[in-house]
């Protein structure tokens, strides 16, 4: 903003140039193998996930915390605006505006609409139909990123939880019932420096920068009944895999403006 003090007042546009991959950054997997057990990895219809992952600013360390997010939003928390003796028609600006994400632990309520449509205030938000929690991960991004999401047996949103049946209800609501199956869901996502589908295909344009990419891939343990036949570990596991997509939509490197 230039202003001379006496009423006149001009508003910039500046961009600065941030480098790192904090932000948020949503896309999809699109996976498209499958198998029972170690090493039996086969075609399989193809699927697609949505993918919502935060990267942090960097702290003391130097370390980023990346995280699986289940939902978010980029909403806006307003500035802080005083009177102007010189320009009363004019405040001045204490604290600009900002854009902030707002996660599903977070109170959207604090916070304004980020953007307009047709006229009309609206956030923009995105929700991952397979997630019904956060889930940090570990590594590096850009590297290897691993984490594990845990279902509990009678977590409301397990797929294997009937509210009334008489063997897989809540037991809250149906006596002696035992709820779903308890179930774990490793997620591990593998960068590649070119396009994980391969050399007949090129980069998007901004790859490496606001587009990345890779190789998916989830080992489901809980969900399959024990083989007395074969090893417990190679009967026990579902494993699917297939290649990722990512787009970097918000250069916010915090969530819930920190709170």
């Amino acid at each position: 903003m230039v202003t001379d003090g006496a009423g006149y007042r001009r508003l910039l546009p500046v961009t600065i140039g941030i480098e790192g991959p904090q932000g948020l950054w949503v896309g999809r997997a699109t996976l498209n193998s499958a198998g029972r057990g170690v090493g039996n990895m086969g075609e399989a219809p193809e699927t697609i996930i949505p993918l919502i992952l935060h990267v942090s600013d960097e702290d003391a360390q130097q370390q980023r915390q990346v995280t699986l997010l289940r939902q978010a939003s980029v909403m806006w928390k307003e500035g802080v605006i005083q009177d102007n003796p010189g320009a009363p028609d004019y405040g001045e600006v204490i604290v600009p505006g900002r854009s902030v994400l707002v996660t599903s632990t977070g109170n959207p309520a604090n916070y304004s609409p980020g953007a307009l449509r047709d006229g009309r205030l609206f956030s923009f938000r995105t929700t991952s139909t397979v997630l019904h929690e956060d889930v940090p991960l570990t590594g590096a991004f850009n590297g290897v990123l691993e984490g594990i999401v845990l279902m509990p047996a009678t977590h409301p949103l397990n797929p294997f939880m009937h509210r009334y049946h008489p063997d897989h209800g809540h037991p809250d609501v149906v006596p002696d019932a035992l709820g779903g199956y308890e179930f774990s869901r490793r997620i591990t996502l593998e960068f590649t420096s070119t396009d994980p589908q391969g050399s007949d295909y090129s980069e998007p344009p901004g790859w490496g920068d606001y587009v990345v990419g890779g190789h998916y891939r989830e080992v489901i343990r809980g969900v399959i009944s024990p083989n007395d036949d074969q090893p417990e570990s190679q009967t026990r596991h579902v494993e699917v895999g297939g290649n990722f997509y990512l787009w970097r939509v918000s250069r916010v490197g915090v969530l819930n403006d920190g709170e």
